[in-house]
């Protein structure tokens, strides 16, 4: 077993329960979103994914990890939603071919690799939105993540790519320091 998957499903199969309320930088700025389908990659638990579907997107989770997709559709299973998964590595290029195309993309709490994130715009309809939130450089500094999980300063402003930035903040809760970005095609 991949040990990303190892990892996550450990996570999610030793917490009871999670937060199902949608992250802040998501319940921010929502009215952002283009009307239709959301790819929330890496969902984990599916906690945005859920809220998402309540208000009327069609949703898409993608992630890794088994046993945090089947906890999602249980979830949505009992606040009667659909929500389609795909459980597939996001590292692997290959896997992300099959992932389609969607009207916008959420990737909270987790940094995709520049490879990765280099190729998210190809999964966008025209006129689509991508959100990014993620821990930032001070959590490194204060010790709690690793520098691959965190974005740099102003990490994302210059990709050099087909997408227009439209907002970039940084911000803190009691959880942590994030950096939270949109991006439309």
């Amino acid at each position: 077993m991949h040990s990303s998957k190892e990892k996550w499903n450990s996570k999610y199969s030793n917490k009871s329960s999670f937060s199902m309320d949608p992250d802040k930088f998501i319940l921010d700025n929502v009215s952002m979103l283009k009307e239709g389908s959301v790819l929330d990659f890496a969902c984990g638990t599916g906690h945005n994914s859920i809220w998402l579907a309540k208000i009327g997107f069609t949703v898409v989770g993608a992630d890794i990890s088994d046993i945090g997709l089947l906890q999602m559709e249980t979830s949505a299973k009992e606040s009667q939603l659909v929500i389609s998964t795909m459980e597939m590595d996001l590292t692997n290029n290959q896997e992300l071919e099959n992932l389609g195309t969607y009207d916008n993309i959420i990737i909270n709490m987790y940094k995709p690799s520049r490879e990765v994130l280099l190729k998210l715009p190809q999964f966008l309809s025209d006129g689509g939105f991508l959100l990014i939130c993620t821990h930032n450089w001070k959590e490194v500094e204060a010790g709690k993540f690793k520098k691959e999980f965190c974005l740099n300063p102003n990490e994302l402003v210059d990709l050099n790519w087909e997408m227009k930035l439209l907002k970039h903040s940084t911000f803190e809760l009691d959880s942590g320091f994030y950096d939270g970005y949109i991006f439309s095609k």
